[in-house]
């Protein structure tokens, strides 16, 4: 089986994309505890025991961009709990959430009564910074304000953008926010902009490490991803500099992929798809991989990958 065969296999069945960003510290996991406010569409003289319920609130003041959603609860702590004088009637936090699940072995509650709230639908927008939330609410008016009267929290785990990593990654992340949105002409430039900047860091350390009396940093982009790999993959100088598979398997797809990305950036094409920005995405995993894992042959590249 090919390499690719088996490379997109894997990249298929085991989220391999997500394992790579969280590797690389382009995304981090975090949980995070609010109280919310549920509205709904009752009216004053409604009967009706079915409404819709909705609820937005602000992202907490550390996290600039969601990746994605892993897990979201909501509802109330059952009132037995907070008779018990071990516990406040009210979460301090998620830590103090942590806590309430693990010693007393209950989690929230979606029921109050005889109503009950059932998520239909999770909104998050990464330029306005909110979430906004759609129930299914099984319940009358005067449940509302039974509701509005307690505490009703939302639980969420989720996978955010890591403030702290380097330049390259946070190219990464608004890449794949493009990708999100379906414009993959953008997405493509913004990945490639990340190989760029990953390629110029780690040329900057080799000229400080072992190439300190060449002008690296002065190369054509592509000379310096050719010294790279070299270096990288141990090739010595001679007339099989170009048959180490891992070289050209990476050099391969950079010399497609930078043909494109200059007609993008011209505005000489703009016929690009999701494959293409995969493409991309891959090329920067395996050569972020070749980086620090010297694989002498596309097995063993893939191994690696699997490793991470």
């Amino acid at each position: 089986m090919s390499f690719f065969k088996n490379y997109y296999r894997y990249k298929n069945d085991d989220n391999l994309v997500d394992k790579f960003l969280i590797h690389v510290g382009v995304l981090k996991r975090i949980a995070f505890l609010d109280k919310i406010n549920i509205k709904t569409n009752h009216t004053l003289d409604s009967r009706e025991c079915r409404a819709v319920g909705k609820t937005t609130f602000s992202y907490p003041e550390e996290i600039e961009h969601i990746y994605s959603i892993l897990n979201l609860k909501h509802g109330l702590f059952k009132e037995e709990v907070f008779n018990n004088e071990d516990y406040p009637d009210v979460i301090r936090d998620v830590e103090h959430f942590h806590e309430l699940e693990e010693t007393i072995n209950i989690s929230l509650d979606n029921k109050v009564n005889e109503c009950s709230l059932h998520l239909d639908d999770t909104k998050f927008d990464n330029y306005t910074k909110e979430f906004e939330l759609t129930f299914d609410f099984r319940g009358e008016l005067h449940d509302v304000d039974i509701i509005q009267e307690k505490n009703y929290y939302v639980y969420c785990d989720a996978i955010i953008a890591n403030n702290e990593s380097p330049y390259w990654c946070s190219l990464v992340v608004q890449a794949i926010l493009f990708q999100k949105e379906k414009k993959y002409d953008t997405a493509l430039l913004f990945l490639f902009s990340a190989f760029d900047n990953l390629i110029t860091l780690e040329i900057e350390k080799l000229v400080n490490s072992f190439y300190k009396e060449f002008n690296l940093k002065n190369l054509e982009f592509g000379k310096k991803v050719s010294i790279l790999l070299k270096h990288h993959l141990k090739v010595n100088p001679g007339e099989n500099d170009e048959e180490h598979p891992v070289r050209s398997l990476i050099y391969k797809i950079y010399t497609e992929l930078y043909e494109l990305r200059n007609a993008v950036a011209h505005g000489k094409i703009r016929s690009i798809i999701v494959d293409h920005v995969d493409y991309c995405l891959d090329m920067l995993i395996f050569t972020y991989t070749t980086i620090n894992s010297n694989p002498k042959d596309n097995f063993i590249l893939l191994k690696k990958i699997k490793e991470l």
